[in-house]
């Protein structure tokens, strides 16, 4: 954090004001920095990459300190405690039964139906002693009959070679029970907290790998320009996307924190002000990069949208099930 800080005031004092600049031809200009720097006029503006590396730092050390809490999501148990009952003797049980019979036949009916509900009773507990209810964590195999990974690996031994599961089951089966345990030790509340917590601090990863993979969707729509502009292009007009994301991000953060301190719902608006712009500026960026007609444009933007939510979705999936495995 500190390299970074020193870097922003470089920057600011070594290079006048390239930071301010930079940033004001970015909100101003959609797709103007990226031209600049495809075409070589790269002595004026900030490096891309490193306006990335402090951009998306700042947001994510501002979206955990202001914006993000553990408040938000109900993991807390739904259960109500109930009181236990007291206790009761099974002949307290009888002497109360007895005391309502009125004749020898009453008493004896009492009786048989007591003897009866004893034994019902009674098997239905051996059962609940037998088998003690786990906690059940289970993602992509059935492992609610190991108690331990200890149990599972004596059972795995025990077993033919041949029979065995595989590298991959074995490993996934003993993340799956381990976590079993770890429920069982700190609540099932604790480790989901645990869960979202490292999920959620996954985003600037997800966030960077998904950068090259959306530029190759890029690549793949103007396949037929791939002589003017390569993959690093693409990359580097994405860079410049990413950035306003986290600007434009942060001011709708700060409506929605604004509009819930002030109870002021019309606040909101701006936020879907804000939600609207993004939705242009991209679209303008694409035309004033690639050159192309509207109508070109605004397909090419369509089916980008389309293939990034699938794309961020399918890495959100992958770092959702990590998270639980990194546990």
């Amino acid at each position: 954090m500190w390299g970074l800080i020193t870097h922003f005031f470089h920057d600011i004092t070594h290079f006048d004001g390239k930071f301010f600049h930079s940033l004001k031809m970015l909100l101003t200009k959609p797709g103007f920095l990226s031209k600049e720097y495809v075409m070589g006029r790269r002595a004026r503006h900030l490096n891309p990459v490193r306006m990335y590396v402090f951009t998306s730092a700042l947001f994510f050390i501002l979206f955990f300190t202001f914006f993000f809490s553990m408040k938000n999501f109900n993991i807390t148990s739904s259960k109500k405690s109930v009181p236990a009952a007291t206790p009761i003797s099974a002949d307290e049980i009888r002497a109360r039964a007895l005391k309502n019979a009125k004749t020898k036949a009453d008493s004896i009916e009492v009786l048989k139906g007591l003897d009866y509900l004893a034994r019902f009773t009674d098997t239905t507990e051996r059962k609940k002693s037998g088998s003690k209810k786990r906690n059940s964590f289970n993602l992509f195999y059935q492992n609610d009959q190991y108690g331990s990974v200890q149990e599972y690996d004596s059972v795995q031994s025990a077993l033919p070679i041949a029979r065995r599961d595989g590298w991959l089951k074995k490993k996934t089966l003993r993340k799956e029970i381990s976590i079993n345990e770890k429920m069982e030790k700190e609540g099932p509340e604790e480790v989901f907290e645990q869960w979202i917590d490292r999920f959620v601090h996954s985003f600037p990863q997800i966030l960077f790998i998904s950068l090259p993979l959306i530029a190759l969707i890029l690549k793949l729509l103007y396949i037929r320009r791939r002589k003017q502009f390569y993959f690093t292009t693409h990359a580097i007009f994405l860079v410049h996307i990413y950035i306003y994301s986290f600007i434009n991000l942060l001011m709708m953060f700060t409506i929605s924190k604004i509009s819930d301190a002030s109870g002021v719902d019309s606040v909101n608006l701006l936020g879907l002000i804000f939600f609207i712009h993004a939705i242009w500026y991209v679209y303008k960026a694409m035309r004033n990069f690639y050159g192309q007609r509207r109508f070109k444009t605004f397909v090419k933007f369509l089916l980008l949208n389309f293939l990034t939510i699938n794309v961020i979705v399918f890495l959100f999936m992958i770092s959702f099930f990590f998270s639980a495995y990194s546990l």
